[in-house]
């Protein structure tokens, strides 16, 4: 049976450097005009789907979210958005793809730690503080979850999703419906 209702916090899923070190590769990528412009979730931000640090950040995190949730997980994508100062995220639930999410904090610059919100299925609503290398995993097509505007300059967030491969959506959503290169079969997760 699955430990995970709704959300699960880990401190320090991956450390701060590796995190600190992820968000460096991304805010190269930023400064040299290589991400993409989100037109749809939030207008404005910085995104890059399959970014090559976060997709390593989700290997790195895979085996954290098999632990924490008992679940027997499956890798369907990853996203990377940069926000600014004034953006938010509105409340949503997620596409398959997303059954099981995690988010982590990259790196920032803000005189607070920015939370993430989330509905929980008994209907209270949490507020979770992430910083960098803090890890939320949480049911992404199951519970509302949404970021009110943030106040600091700005903020790095990486996105890496799952799929419960005992669940509804495997095996049609593993990998986000996308044939990946032979490495992702020839990786071993656990020394990343």
């Amino acid at each position: 049976m699955s430990k995970l209702k709704d959300y699960i916090y880990v401190k320090e899923a991956v450390s701060a450097e590796v995190a600190d070190f992820a968000g460096k590769a991304v805010m190269i990528d930023l400064m040299t005009g290589q991400m993409d412009i989100d037109h749809d979730q939030v207008v404005g931000a910085k995104v890059k789907y399959r970014h090559s640090a976060c997709e390593a950040m989700m290997l790195k995190v895979w085996k954290v979210a098999e632990e924490q949730t008992g679940l027997e997980l499956c890798p369907t994508y990853s996203f990377i958005r940069h926000y600014t100062k004034g953006m938010d995220l509105k409340r949503h639930s997620d596409r398959p793809s997303c059954e099981i999410s995690a988010t982590v904090c990259l790196t920032y610059d803000s005189d607070y730690l920015w939370p993430i919100c989330a509905e929980g299925v008994d209907g209270t609503n949490a507020s979770v503080e992430l910083d960098r290398g803090d890890l939320m995993i949480y049911r992404g097509c199951d519970i509302e979850h949404w970021r009110d505007p943030l106040e600091g300059n700005w903020w790095l967030q990486a996105f890496v999703h799952f799929i419960d491969k005992n669940g509804p959506y495997y095996p049609e959503f593993k990998h986000d419906k996308k044939e990946l290169p032979s490495i992702y079969n020839n990786i071993d997760f656990m020394d990343i």
